[in-house]
């Protein structure tokens, strides 16, 4: 047992505790919007961008610890509310087998295509001018944190942008949100779709509003087939962990070309790459049914 059993708790406490979370996490996201799109004032991100630049690891570990606060903390605490412990309610098996993995890393990899062609009509979509200035220095400042000159700064990354956010974020995506949407709503279907538009809503990042739909609606799928939140987790794991470890060993240059792949290709390679995608979908539900875990 990961975590110790909990001990009974109100469930108007619960109900208190988990709004003001999610009331907070909205209104961070919804005051970085006002600043961006009203204001038009582009000096914080500049000035998070030189700091970046000055102390990347600095920007790193507050982020790191961001994270963690925002999603990991509600997210574990959660289940003891409801008189769970997390390790049950979140669904944390004990093993991951070999077979899980793979196909965490196959549904990102054939993914990466449509993906990219998503992200594109994405950004062709009529938004305001000053969400995509600001969107633009955030990339950029996404892009200097993902430098790299040594192994060490390498695996801080992978912990950093890819690790502990596919922990904290699945834990309060998929075992959180999709399973009370799921306990509400009583349509799976609708859950997965409702905590994956969530997901991709509270990142504030329109630009890249669709492709991270898209993903969550992957995660959430491979979650409820499997039954285990270290699935998700491996997936979006790989789904973050590919493009800091092209930019290490390879070149930021590509990284961008690996970005592109599917971004500018003609109908019919790119409903050949959905068919593909959705056979490895199929492929991966008639696996964890034959496994017949109870969601």
């Amino acid at each position: 047992m990961i975590f110790p059993q909990p001990k009974t708790i109100g469930g108007h406490f619960t109900r208190l505790f988990f709004l003001i979370t999610i009331s907070f996490i909205f209104a961070q996201g919804f005051a970085i919007l006002f600043s961006y799109i009203y204001l038009s004032n582009p000096t914080a991100l500049q000035n998070m961008l030189l700091l970046a630049k000055q102390h990347p690891n600095f920007v790193k570990t507050l982020q790191l610890i961001n994270s963690i606060m925002i999603f990991g903390v509600p997210a574990v605490l959660f289940p003891y509310l409801i008189n769970k412990t997390p390790s049950d309610y979140l669904k944390i098996r004990n093993n991951l087998p070999l077979s899980s993995i793979i196909i965490a890393f196959s549904v990102i990899i054939v993914s990466i295509p449509f993906v990219n062609y998503l992200a594109t009509f994405n950004s062709q979509l009529p938004l305001p001018q000053s969400l995509k200035i600001s969107e633009a220095s955030t990339e950029q400042l996404i892009k200097t944190l993902l430098k790299t000159n040594n192994f060490g700064t390498y695996l801080f990354n992978i912990l950093v942008i890819a690790l502990v956010p596919a922990i904290v974020e699945e834990f309060m995506f998929r075992g959180v949100l999709q399973q009370l949407f799921f306990k509400w709503l009583k349509n799976i279907h609708i859950a997965i779709f409702f905590a994956a538009f969530v997901f991709s809503f509270i990142h504030f990042q329109f630009m890249t509003f669709l492709p991270r739909l898209f993903l969550g609606l992957i995660l959430g799928y491979l979650f409820y087939w499997s039954k285990n939140i270290l699935t998700s987790i491996t997936a979006h794991f790989f789904n973050n962990a590919i493009g800091v470890s092209v930019v290490y060993f390879m070149s930021s240059q590509a990284a961008d070309k690996v970005n592109k792949i599917g971004a500018e290709v003609d109908t019919i390679s790119i409903l050949i790459n959905i068919f593909i995608v959705i056979l490895v979908l199929i492929a991966s539900k008639k696996y964890f049914e034959s496994k017949k875990y109870k969601y």
